[in-house]
């Protein structure tokens, strides 16, 4: 956690059972770019929601500290890349939300989101970077809405592919 707006992993949290699957309040926004990060954060409180940003390492104890219901990462991170910030998500709650994010083009968010159906991954989209701030609301009110669904024995999510900027 790097500037004075993340939130701290802190014991309040600890002590409380997780929300069943999908009744999260949080939003994990992984990126290495402290900017960007801070730039998400602010879309996702505009949509409503507790916004957590945090580097890629720290996605597995965030996930047990915080009530969850979506993570925004970026693909292409020095110290672990999205897919493994992605796996993480999975293994803790297969139920939770991904946006894949990625300014590196089309042909890794394609990568990416193939590679998330292996991982048994129910809710995944992509976007492009410069990342629209209009886009990271609708995804949030699309992840909360998704909790009311099904969970158990549900297929995996088809991954829209995202096109123009």
């Amino acid at each position: 956690m790097t500037n004075g707006e993340d939130m701290q992993l802190a014991d309040k949290h600890s002590a409380e059972p997780p929300p069943p699957p999908g009744k999260g309040t949080h939003v994990l926004v992984v990126d290495d770019n402290v900017e960007i990060r801070d730039l998400i954060a602010i879309a996702v409180r505009r949509a409503g929601a507790e916004a957590v940003t945090l580097a890629s390492t720290e996605v597995a104890a965030a996930l047990r500290q915080y009530p969850v219901f979506a993570v925004i990462t970026d693909v292409m991170m020095p110290d672990r890349d999205g897919l493994e910030v992605l796996d993480d998500v999975v293994s803790f709650d297969p139920s939770i939300s991904v946006l894949l994010i990625s300014g590196y083009g089309p042909f890794y968010l394609g990568i990416a989101a193939r590679l998330a159906g292996p991982l048994n991954a129910r809710h995944v989209e992509t976007q492009m970077k410069p990342v629209r701030l209009r886009d990271i609301i609708a995804f949030v009110e699309r992840a909360r809405a998704r909790g009311d669904e099904p969970v158990a024995g549900a297929p995996a999510a088809g991954l829209p592919p995202r096109t123009g900027a």
